[in-house]
C-alpha cells in the first residue's frame, strides 16, 4: 500500500524539519550583532517557516491514518 511509505516519509520529513528549525534558530542567535539584524531576522523567519511546514505535514499524517 502507498500509505506505508508515505507515513514513513511524512514522519521523516517532520523530524528533519524540526532538526533544521532548531539549527537555524541556533545560528540566528549566534548572529545577534546589530550589523546582522536583517540577516538574523531572515533566519528566524526561515525557522518559523520550517515549523509551519511541519504543522502541515503533521496534519497530512493524521489524514493518512
Amino acid at each position: 500500500m502507498v500509505e506505508e511509505p508515505l507515513e514513513k516519509l511524512l514522519r521523516h520529513w517532520i523530524t528533519h524539519l524540526k532538526e533544521h528549525s532548531e539549527k537555524i534558530k541556533y545560528w540566528s542567535n549566534k548572529a545577534n550583532a546589530p550589523s546582522n539584524k536583517e540577516f538574523r531576522e531572515l533566519l528566524v523567519k526561515a525557522s518559523e517557516a520550517a515549523e509551519e511546514a511541519s504543522k502541515y505535514l503533521k496534519k497530512a499524517l493524521e489524514k493518512l491514518k
